[in-house]
């Protein structure tokens, strides 16, 4: 069984529109000395809505299960339309998809009940 490595990508932003979703990533290849990635789409999710941040932490869980850790990773709202849109390619310079920015522990939310109600 091959391991992705995943991410839990959200925005800061407390909205009633899909702002989070986990995406898996595949290493396929290599070309001059870079990785070529198959990319995954798993879910999206309101975060701010408790039902759907269950749904996160139940992946969370079940990716551990699985040998998966998940990162979480906070974006700008044009990142993460444009990663969700499916038009452009995730994590790239180029497209304007970088997924740099401020990590935190998605394991928390399965395990920090303050860190799971945080913001709700």
């Amino acid at each position: 069984m091959k391991h992705y490595p995943e991410d839990r990508l959200t925005t800061k932003f407390n909205t009633d529109q899909y702002d989070a979703l986990i995406i898996m990533r595949e290493k396929i290849g290599e070309l001059a000395d870079e990785n070529i990635y198959r990319y995954y789409f798993c879910e999206q999710w309101i975060y701010g809505y408790w039902k759907c941040r269950v749904d996160i932490a139940a992946c969370v869980a079940q990716g551990w299960k699985r040998n998966q850790y998940i990162t979480g990773r906070m974006l700008t709202q044009k990142v993460f339309n444009k990663i969700i849109s499916l038009k452009f390619v995730p994590d790239s310079e180029l497209e304007g998809t970088v997924i740099a920015n401020q990590r935190f522990q998605a394991e928390d939310l399965t395990l920090n009940p303050k860190f799971f109600v945080q913001g709700l």
